[in-house]
């Protein structure tokens, strides 16, 4: 699938989708930057309201924290 979106107020693109992905991960796009593909119709989203480019943070289980220990 072929992505585009908007760098410095200017319409980027197409790139497909594992570059997507990697600007994604680069941090150039961000999850206010405006994005479409075709499966959007004539609609462009901010990439923050696209599912799946930008997941939560892992929650950190109180067993999985490391101990604190005072010496």
């Amino acid at each position: 699938m072929q992505w585009f979106y908007t760098a410095d107020g200017k319409q980027t693109g197409p790139v497909e989708d594992d570059q997507f992905k990697a600007l994604v991960s680069q941090g150039v796009i961000k999850p206010d930057t405006m994005v479409w593909n075709e499966t959007m119709g004539d609609k462009w989203q901010a990439a923050g309201q696209v599912g799946g480019l930008f997941g939560a943070a892992p929650a950190v289980s109180a067993s999985a924290a490391p101990a604190v220990v005072k010496g």
